[in-house]
Formats: structure tokens, sequence, C-alpha cells
């Protein structure tokens, strides 16, 4: 299913309740890839709709070898989106569930998870970049 469409089904869940209450159905921010052919540095570009630009930001997360403990955080009510822009692979751990993201690979987190942790796999460097409305 289409990401617009299970964010116009599940706009509150997904969105979360204040940035619902401002984008309604529509997500705010779209992912644009850049340069990953040929083995290129890959560009993440985190688009909010223009109208909105002074509510976005984006938050980076660097999950380097040395760090052996999962790194907590919390969607607080409103949606993160997570992709993985250097080094190996990184593991999302919430609602019950785990994923593994690995390079240019993307994931929206509801709002709904709440609480969640980020680690890397394997004794690797790996970067994520966090995209969340404030």
């Amino acid at each position: 299913m289409p990401f617009s469409v299970v964010v116009a089904l599940y706009a509150r869940d997904m969105l979360g309740a204040a940035v619902h209450a401002i984008f309604d159905t529509s997500s705010p921010v779209g992912f644009d890839y850049l340069n990953t052919v040929g083995g290129d540095s890959l560009s993440v570009h985190c688009d909010p709709q223009s109208e909105y630009v002074a509510t976005f930001r984006a938050d980076g997360h660097q999950l380097l070898s040395t760090r052996d403990a999962p790194l907590p955080e919390d969607t607080a009510d409103g949606f993160h989106g997570l992709t993985v822009v250097e080094g190996g692979s990184g593991l999302v751990r919430g609602g019950g569930r785990e994923h593994a993201l690995s390079y240019a690979e993307t994931m929206v987190l509801p709002a709904a998870v709440g609480g969640y942790a980020l680690s890397r796999v394997g004794s690797g460097r790996a970067c994520l970049v966090k995209a969340l409305v404030p």
C-alpha cells in the first residue's frame, strides 16, 4: 500500500495529533535520494510542504562502532522518518518488533509507536538521519 494511502487512512496514528492538526491527511515530508548510482555518496533531501517550512526539523544520529548500547528514542506523538545515509545497517526496535535498515533505506515510524531504540548491526559504523516535524 502506498505511504500516502496509509497516511490518509490512519493520519492521526501515523502523524500524531499535533502534526495531523497542521497537515490533515497529507504527508508533511518528502524524501528525495540523489547521487546513489555508481557508489557515490547518498544525499537525502527531506522536503516539507513549502508553506510549512518553518515547522520542519531534521535530526541526525550517528551510531558509531564504539556504541554498544541501543540509543533510546520516542516518537512523542509525532512520526519519525529514519534513513541510513552512511555505513552499515541500523536496527530499529519498538512496539514489540524489530527491523534492520540498510544503506539508503527509509522507514517511517508512526506516532503511535512511542518508545523505540536504534542500534547498529555488527561492528561497523552506521549513520541514520531522523526527520520529524516538531
